[in-house]
């Protein structure tokens, strides 16, 4: 697994976790 496919991993990640949040 290549960091940039790590990276955007951890993005959605947090997207989801800001969303839920709202």
């Amino acid at each position: 697994m290549s960091k940039f496919s790590i990276t955007r991993c951890l993005a959605k990640g947090l997207v989801s976790a800001l969303f839920k949040e709202t």
